[in-house]
């Protein structure tokens, strides 16, 4: 009885926050600022470290 309250309860909070990620721009990007942060500052610490300055994209052939 109580695992299926968990499970439905867990499948709703689910579908409201995927549902309110899709229709809202700006919950996409508060969300999403944390791994961009990260990113540009790890990015920031390789470049300092390389005294030959930046270097280009590993992604890029």
């Amino acid at each position: 009885m109580i695992e299926g309250v968990i499970v439905w309860a867990s499948v709703g909070f689910t579908v409201i926050f995927v549902a309110a990620w899709a229709a809202s721009p700006a919950l996409r990007a508060w969300i999403e600022r944390p791994k961009h942060h990260f990113l540009e500052s790890a990015r920031q610490y390789d470049a300092a470290a390389r005294p030959e300055g930046p270097s280009p994209d590993p992604r890029t052939p």
